[in-house]
C-alpha cells in the first residue's frame, strides 16, 4: 500500500530559495521538484551541491540571499563557508569570505557564520558574503577567548559511561579507566577487536547520561559500508554530527575534514560547551597527512615523516579541560567566563608485526591521559569487550572520584586481576554500584 505524497508548500519554497541553510536541509527529491517548477535546465543531471547552487542563484537574482556555513580559512587569507551536512566538501554552493571580513570580525576556522550573500558575477565562481549578521549564533565582532590561550587543568568531572546493565564494555571502562571531561584518550587495539561497537556504545552512553555534551565523530578513510550502515543509519543514541571520508577520497580531503572538525570543536569549547570528539582513526589520518604533505626532511626511526605525525598529534593534543576564572559549582563556573572542555578519543591500530603501527604508537605514547587497550587474545576467543585491564588506565583519576570511591575501586581491581573474572562479575550485577557499593 502506498500513500500519496503531500503537496509542497509554496511558502516554504519561497523562503528556501533565498536561504542557503534551508536549501541544504532539504532532501534531494524536494530540491529536484523545486528545480523542475522553476524550469532550471538540466536539473536532473546535477549533483546535490550543483542543484543547491542553481536554486540559490535563481533566488538571488536581482537581490540578496542568506547564507550560513562553517568557515574554513585558507592559508591565502580568504575563506569559504562549507556545508557541515556534506562533511565540508568543497562545492559550487560554498560562499566566499574576503580577508577584510575575516580580519574585521575576528573570524576563525570552525566558526558558523551567517549573513547576506549575493550571486556570483560573470567572472566569479562562488557566492560572496556581503554582510556578516552573526557568528556561532551570537552577534558578530564581539570579544572572544582564544582556545589555545585559555588555562587548562586535569579533568575534574567524570563522563559516566554506564548506561545499560547488559552492556559490559562501557561499565568496565568506568571501573578501570574512567573518562573525564577534557581527557586525551587513545583507544588502542588490533583490528576486529570490537573497536567500532565500543565507540558506538560510548556515544550512546554520553548521549543518555550527559545530553549537554556535543558529540562529533570523525571517520577518516573509512569503508563506505561503515559510513552508510554502521554510522549513517538512524540509530538511537548516535550523534547526528558525523563527518566522514571514504577510502577512495584523496589524502588532502582526509586532512581537511579532520582539521576543520577539530577547529569546530575548539570554537564550541571556548564558548563554554563540553565537546566529545571521536576520531576513527588517528592511524589513517597520520598516513594521509604524510602522503599529502611535502617531505620535511625529518623522519623518525620507524620511517615516519615528522610533518605527517604532527597532524594527527595536533588533533589528539587539542583535548583539554579549560579552567574557569573562578570556582566551579556542578561543573559550571560561579562567575567569569564559562569553562568548557574538549574530550578527544582517538583510535590507534596496532596490527601484529607492523613496524609502522609500532612506530606510530611510540610517537603518541605519553600524550594520552586515558588509555583503553584492547587485546586480540580475548577477541580470538570471542570474549567481548576484549579489554586489556592490565594496560588500560587513567592518569590522575583521583580528581574524578572521592577518596571513598577510589578506595573501593582499588580493592575491586586487586580482587579481579584478569578480564574474564571482571566480565563475569559485571555480568552478574545490575549496575557498577552493586560492585563497588557506591550509590553514585
Amino acid at each position: 500500500m502506498t500513500t500519496q505524497a503531500s503537496a509542497p508548500d509554496p511558502a516554504t519554497h519561497d523562503a528556501a530559495i533565498h536561504d542557503l541553510a534551508l536549501l541544504r536541509a532539504m532532501p534531494n527529491a524536494e530540491l529536484t521538484r523545486m528545480a523542475a517548477e522553476m524550469r532550471i535546465e538540466g536539473a536532473g543531471g546535477l549533483r546535490r551541491a550543483e542543484l543547491i547552487a542553481a536554486l540559490l542563484k535563481e533566488g538571488c537574482q536581482g537581490g540578496q540571499g542568506t547564507g550560513e556555513g562553517v568557515l574554513e580559512v585558507l592559508p591565502e587569507g580568504f575563506g569559504f563557508l562549507r556545508s557541515m551536512e556534506a562533511a565540508f566538501l568543497p562545492g559550487p554552493d560554498d560562499v566566499y569570505v574576503s580577508p577584510s571580513q575575516i580580519r574585521r570580525f575576528g573570524l576563525r576556522s570552525g566558526d558558523i557564520v551567517r549573513g547576506q550573500i549575493r550571486a556570483p558575477k560573470e567572472s566569479e565562481r562562488y557566492f560572496a558574503l556581503t554582510r556578516v549578521d552573526g557568528v556561532n549564533g551570537g552577534e558578530a565582532g564581539g570579544a572572544r577567548p582564544f582556545f589555545e590561550a585559555m588555562p587548562t587543568q586535569w579533568p575534574r568531572e567524570r563522563l559516566r559511561l554506564e548506561h545499560r546493565p547488559d552492556e559490559p564494555g562501557t561499565r568496565m571502562i568506568d571501573l578501570f579507566c574512567p573518562l573525564g571531561r577534557g581527557s586525551r584518550s587513545i583507544l588502542l587495539g588490533p583490528p576486529r577487536t570490537g573497536r567500532t561497537t565500543l565507540l558506538q556504545n560510548l556515544c550512546r552512553a554520553v548521549a543518555k547520561n550527559h545530553p549537554e555534551v556535543i558529540q562529533i565523530v570523525l571517520l577518516i578513510g573509512e569503508r563506505p559500508e561503515e559510513i552508510s550502515e554502521t554510522w549513517g543509519a538512524p540509530q538511537p543514541g548516535l550523534p547526528p554530527m558525523i563527518l566522514a571520508t571514504s577510502q577512495e577520497e584523496p589524502d588532502q580531503r582526509h586532512v581537511q575534514v579532520a582539521a576543520l572538525g577539530v577547529e569546530r570543536a575548539k570554537r564550541l569549547a571556548e564558548s563554554g560547551r563540553d565537546v566529545l570528539l571521536i576520531c576513527d582513526s588517528l592511524s589513517r589520518l597520520a598516513r594521509a597527512a604524510q602522503a599529502a604533505s611535502a617531505p620535511s626532511g625529518r623522519t623518525t626511526i620507524y620511517g615516519w615523516d615528522a610533518q605527517g605525525v604532527y597532524t594527527a598529534r595536533a588533533l589528539l593534543g587539542a583535548a583539554r579541560a579549560l579552567k574557569p576564572e573562578s570556582g566551579r559549582q556542578e561543573g559550571r563556573p560561579e562567575g567569569g567566563a564559562p569553562a568548557g572542555s574538549l574530550t578527544v578519543v582517538g583510535v590507534l591500530t596496532q596490527a601484529a608485526g607492523s613496524r609502522i603501527d609500532a612506530g606510530l604508537w611510540e610517537e603518541f605514547s605519553g600524550m594520552e591521559t586515558q588509555l583503553i587497550a584492547l587485546t586480540r587474545e580475548l577477541a580470538d576467543r570471542r570474549i567481548f569487550p576484549a579489554l586489556d585491564i592490565a594496560h588500560s588506565g587513567t592518569l590522575h583519576e583521583e580528581h574524578l572520584w572521592t577518596a571513598a570511591q577510589l578506595s573501593r575501586l582499588r580493592n575491586f581491581r586487586s580482587t579481579f586481576p584478569n578480564a574474564q573474572g571482571v566480565l563475569g562479575r559485571v555480568s552478574r550485577s545490575r549496575s557498577n554500584a552493586e560492585i563497588v557499593d557506591d550509590p553514585a
